[in-house]
This record gives structure tokens, sequence and C-alpha cells, in this order.
């Protein structure tokens, strides 16, 4: 984890051949640099991958993947500059990646995953599971924190998670809540969309 999520920027660029995001959402960043480097892996072998399961947890970064033959498809896999990058800030010391772009889950396998019987830590898993299938369905890079952006636009305070969400879809806009971070939030909005409702939010605060 120290090297894909950017505590050591120059292994990472040899292990991964990648330049690391850094930061809270390093780990996310790391997971997106090790599927990358899977899918250029699995393409010098003709092959293309697809993740099934990838996710961010405590200390270390897991992905499940499911292997196929070559693709005609161009595989999501690419750099963020942070000039034109129009998600959550990642930095300004990029272009970071490559990164692995497009979806962590299979929408149908998710669905389907239960927690085992006799598991250990049942009702951890259960909560990890249940915040998976909310993700599923804004499945877009990197995540969102109100006390993250009020720090960043000199707010006293963020909003709460709830007026955020609501604000979001009252203006047609997907959110859900991740797995990575109890109080972040993935969405379709643009960062400045983003950001103008949370300034919003907290001037009527």
């Amino acid at each position: 984890m120290m090297v894909l999520a950017g505590a050591q920027p120059s292994a990472c660029g040899r292990r991964y051949g990648a330049r690391p995001v850094r930061g809270r959402l390093g780990p996310e960043g790391g997971l997106r640099i090790l599927l990358a480097y899977l899918t250029r892996a699995a393409e010098e072998l003709d092959r293309s991958i697809r993740p099934l399961l990838s996710y961010a947890r405590d200390h270390y970064v897991r992905a499940y993947v499911e292997v196929n033959g070559r693709s005609d498809a161009t595989a999501p896999v690419g750099l963020i500059d942070p000039e034109n990058w129009p998600g959550p800030w990642v930095g300004d010391q990029g272009p970071y990646g490559p990164l692995w772009l497009g979806p962590l889950f299979d929408a149908e396998l998710v669905a389907r995953l239960k927690v085992p019987e006799g598991a250990a830590c049942a009702r951890e898993v259960d909560q990890f599971l249940s915040r998976v299938r909310e993700e599923v369905a804004v499945d877009r890079p990197f995540y969102f924190e109100a006390n993250v952006l009020a720090s960043r636009l000199g707010l006293a305070a963020p909003p709460s998670l709830r007026a955020v969400q609501e604000g979001l879809r009252s203006l047609g806009f997907r959110v859900a809540r991740t797995h990575a971070r109890p109080e972040g939030f993935r969405t379709d909005a643009s960062r400045q969309v983003v950001e103008e409702l949370v300034r919003r939010l907290a001037d009527s605060a």
C-alpha cells in the first residue's frame, strides 16, 4: 500500500510504471494503478480483464478480475491531468497514472453476494456488502468528502452528507456513499457543481 498509495512514488514508478495519487484518495488511486497494471500484463498475453470486485480497505487493496480473450474495445485506462479533471480533487502534481478509470464492480455479481453462514465478523461483512451494493449505482473514479470540500473552500463547517446527497439528487445527479470512507460519496456531478452546492448549503446553514 505504501508504494501504490503514494508514500513511495519512485518505487511506484519502477514497479508499476505509474505516478500515484497521494493523500486521502491514495488508496483508491493505488487500486486503480494495480488494475491498470493488470490490464497491461493481460494485453501482453493477448488477454483482457474485467474487474468483478475491487476495493481498498484498511491497509490493503484487493481486486478480483475476470480474464478474457483480447477485446477489440479500448481498455478504460488513462492519465488524470488535474487541470482538466472534472472529478474529485486529486492533487496538483499530476498527471497521475496510468489509472484504471472504468468500473470497479460487476453489478450482477455484487447483487448476488451474501455473507457466508458462520463467517467471522459477519456484521462487518454485511455492512461492507451493503455499502458496495449502494456504490455500484455510481461506479465512477474517486469520491468526495464534505469535510474535505469545506476545508478546500474555506468554509466554517461542512454540510451534512444527507444534505449534500439530497441537493445533488434534486439537481438530477446520481449520488451514493462509498466503501472507501464513511463520509465519502460518489456522484456523476462535476466538481464545479458539487462545490457550488456545498457553498450554497454552508451559506444557508
